[in-house]
């Protein structure tokens, strides 16, 4: 009986080392996805971040700011002499 249990024995090592090479590609794959995704995250991070930046400045670049641009400092006077 010892042939039998050792044959079967290899054959669930087999299999179960086969498994564990499958599971690794997986695995492999999932960390592969992962660096790609926060590649893509940090890009579209950057993006928004410019963009914002170009808002703000195209706000501060209008007339319209410039125009209320006292009126924003008279205001903000009068606001640290009520903090103070």
């Amino acid at each position: 009986m010892k042939p039998i249990e050792t044959s079967e024995t290899q054959r669930h090592q087999t299999i179960a080392e086969s498994r564990i090479h499958e599971l690794e590609q997986d695995l492999a794959e999932v960390r592969s996805r992962l660096i790609e995704l926060e590649q893509q995250k940090m890009e579209a991070e950057s993006a928004l971040y410019e963009r914002h930046q170009n808002l703000i400045l195209q706000m501060k670049n209008s007339l319209s700011w410039r125009i209320t641009r006292p009126v924003r400092w008279i205001s903000s006077i009068f606001r640290r002499q009520r903090g103070a």
